[in-house]
């Protein structure tokens, strides 16, 4: 015959058990939650980290900045194809090398020197060119020559890719 003593701690010992899951069933759902929390946030962090470094490498390779011009000044300024063009020839730069001063397309040099009338440019682009207004011929081509010397180092993407081939 089995001893009471021990049956009864065996029986104690089960319900014991049985009551401390109970207990601790809510803090373990609560757990498993805020570990999954916890991997969300680690994965966004991650993005945002990798959206930044996106981020710093465009603005590393985004021309010079300009002087800057007054926004007042930028709204006011009349720009037409007269304007672009004559601006362009005293500086003594081609349509492209234009272009890459300003920060456009080439395209879009050629259609601004031949649309008739008042140019309905966007803000940055209007003040890009008011900027670029006060240059002289040779410090155009020296603004050209740092575009030029900043664009020529091939980036560690670059130079990876050649690597494979």
């Amino acid at each position: 015959m089995p001893d009471i003593g021990k049956v009864l701690k065996d029986e104690i010992r089960r319900l014991a058990r049985k009551e401390l899951r109970v207990a601790t069933d809510v803090l373990r759902r609560d757990k498993f939650a805020l570990k999954r929390a916890v991997a969300q946030l680690k994965r966004r962090v991650a993005q945002l980290e990798r959206e930044s470094r996106r981020l710093a490498a465009a603005a590393s390779k985004r021309p010079a900045e300009a002087p800057s011009v007054a926004p007042e000044a930028g709204e006011k300024a009349r720009l037409t194809s007269r304007t672009i063009r004559s601006l362009r020839r005293k500086m003594r730069l081609s349509q492209a090398e234009f272009a890459k001063l300003v920060g456009v397309s080439t395209f879009a040099v050629h259609r601004w020197e031949h649309r008739p009338g008042k140019l309905c440019l966007r803000r940055r682009t209007r003040l890009a060119l008011l900027a670029v207004r006060g240059l002289g011929a040779r410090e155009a081509r020296a603004r050209l020559n740092e575009l030029a010397a900043s664009k020529s180092a091939p980036s560690k993407r670059t130079r990876r890719r050649r690597g494979r081939k």
